[in-house]
């Protein structure tokens, strides 16, 4: 196989993985929409049924299920993703966009510090094969390794953002900011 053939191969995995993704999306919510009509009326205390029902026309949601999607299709495309119902009616495009640095800032630092460790780690454990560091860090990477991301996120922030045990206070527990920034 040709690496040109191989390179159109993931691409078109690629985008047939985007594909399911915005049709699973899209059904999703059109699943979800017959569930919020037959709740009562205080569990949809934000929206009366006047509100649902333009709500309802605004969105296109009263439109043939194809039209649907393809409008949905090229509103994703073209990144329009309308307004917030949580953010007061601000753009979900501005949304993102502020908390957009944040985010990569911590996945790049994380990202980086996690490949860093476990190099280092498994370096120092394939030059001792064998010895107790080497099974302890075998140990302890299939432990983690075997937990759920969310709970371990949870126990590292416990450990770096609060005094516990061993490891200082070295993180902020919540917030962003920069010192000196106002």
């Amino acid at each position: 196989m040709g690496t040109r053939t191989y390179i159109l191969g993931k691409v078109l995995q690629a985008l047939l993985t985007l594909a399911f993704v915005m049709l699973f999306n899209f059904f999703l919510f059109r699943v979800i929409r017959p569930i919020l009509s037959s709740c009562t009326p205080e569990a949809r205390l934000p929206f009366t049924p006047a509100d649902i029902g333009q709500l309802t026309q605004d969105l296109g949601l009263n439109e043939p299920l194809p039209q649907q999607f393809v409008i949905y299709a090229q509103d994703t495309l073209m990144l329009n993703f309308g307004d917030s119902f949580s953010l007061q009616g601000q753009d979900v495009k501005l949304a993102i966009y502020e908390r957009i640095w944040p985010t990569l800032l911590l996945v790049a630092t994380s990202t980086i510090a996690a490949v860093a460790i476990g190099l280092l780690v498994g370096i120092y454990g394939g030059w001792r094969q064998g010895s107790s560091f080497d099974r302890g860090s075998q140990l302890f990477t299939l432990f983690v390794y075997s937990m759920p991301e969310f709970w371990f996120a949870i126990l590292v922030l416990m450990a770096f953002a609060q005094r516990i045990g061993p490891f200082p206070s070295l993180f902020p527990a919540g917030g962003y900011s920069t010192p000196g920034w106002t």
